[in-house]
């Protein structure tokens, strides 16, 4: 096997460089991811890449999710998105960190589209009412 992407180099730091995510989501991503690397030793130089899974299905990768939903404009979650979908490519035969990936894709389309539905929503539910006669 030939030289493993590193999650935070060669990934995240790579696609919120080249996204139009919000200056400060994207330094907040990259420094929950770098705080990540350091606690569970997933880097692809020195580390365990397997360790990346139980990153992923963790609560500090919970962090990261909140940080991308920080962006009102939606850009940061689509570059999430971009960046797991990345990893899954770069760590396809670590069938437990695709596991962890596919689940968390999965989370975040789910929700995308529980907001969608909410948008469709009437804003005002008086508006969807009729008023009531009087007796």
């Amino acid at each position: 096997m030939g030289k493993r992407k590193d999650f935070l180099r060669h990934i995240v730091n790579y696609i919120l460089a080249s996204t139009d995510v919000p200056r400060q989501v994207a330094e907040d991503i990259k420094r929950l991811v770098g705080k990540a690397e350091d606690k569970y030793k997933f880097d692809a130089f020195s580390g365990n890449p397997q360790m990346l899974a139980t990153y992923l299905r963790s609560a500090d990768f919970d962090d990261v999710i909140a940080a991308a939903r920080s962006d009102s404009s939606g850009r940061a979650v689509k570059a999430l998105k971009a960046i797991l979908e990345e990893a899954m490519q770069a760590y396809a035969d670590l069938s437990d960190v695709v596991s962890a990936i596919e689940q968390r894709l999965s989370e975040l389309k789910d929700q995308a589209e529980d907001r969608d539905d909410n948008a469709s929503q009437p804003k005002d539910n008086r508006l969807a009412t009729t008023p009531l006669s009087p007796e």
